[in-house]
C-alpha cells in the first residue's frame, strides 16, 4: 500500500518534468456580482397566508442564478519580438531548471546576434570609459590646482600658517 503511493507521487513528479517551469501570469479570476434579492411585489405585499403550503404555492419562484460562460483565457499582448528575446527567454528557463549555460555556450543560442550584442557591450564600454577619463581627468586637475594653492600658502606665510616674521 505503502510501495503504490510512492510510486504515484513518482510519477506525479516525473510528469511535472522534475524541475521549475517559467511563470506565467495566470488569467484573473472573475467572479460574477452577486444578484440581489428579489424586490416583494404589490400581488405578494400584503397577502397572510394560513398554512406554508399556501405560502409556496403562491410565493414568486426562486430566482435562477445565471451562469456566464468561463471567461476565456487572456493571453499577453503580442509585441513583436527579435531572436534574440526568444533566446533569452529560453535561457531563463533553463537556468530557472538548475542547468547553467556558460558564455560560450551562448553562440549557440544565439548566433548572428551574439556578434552584434558584443558589438554593442563593447561600444558602451567604450564610451564609459571616454566620460569616467573625462571626468576623472576634471577632477584631478582640479587636486592638482588645490595642491598648487596649499604649496604657495605654505611658502607665503611658513609651515605653521602664520607669518614667519
Amino acid at each position: 500500500m505503502a510501495e503504490s503511493s510512492k510510486r504515484q507521487r513518482v510519477r506525479e513528479s516525473s510528469s511535472t518534468g522534475g524541475g521549475r517551469r517559467c511563470h506565467q501570469p495566470s488569467p484573473p479570476q472573475n467572479s460574477p456580482p452577486p444578484s440581489p434579492p428579489p424586490s416583494p411585489t404589490a400581488e405578494h405585499h400584503n397577502v397572510q397566508f394560513s398554512t406554508p403550503s399556501q405560502a409556496q404555492r403562491n410565493s414568486p419562484p426562486p430566482p435562477q442564478r445565471q451562469r456566464d460562460p468561463p471567461p476565456e483565457l487572456q493571453l499577453p499582448p503580442v509585441r513583436p519580438t527579435s531572436r534574440f528575446d526568444d533566446v533569452m527567454t529560453g535561457i531563463n528557463c533553463k537556468i530557472l531548471e538548475n542547468i547553467w549555460y556558460y558564455i560560450n555556450d551562448l553562440r549557440t543560442f544565439v548566433g548572428d546576434n551574439f556578434n552584434t550584442l558584443n558589438e554593442t557591450m563593447n561600444a558602451r564600454f567604450e564610451q564609459l570609459e571616454l566620460n569616467m577619463g573625462d571626468r576623472f581627468d576634471t577632477i584631478d586637475a582640479r587636486v592638482e590646482n588645490v595642491e598648487h594653492d596649499i604649496q604657495y600658502l605654505r611658502r607665503h606665510f611658513g609651515p605653521h600658517g602664520g607669518s614667519s616674521s
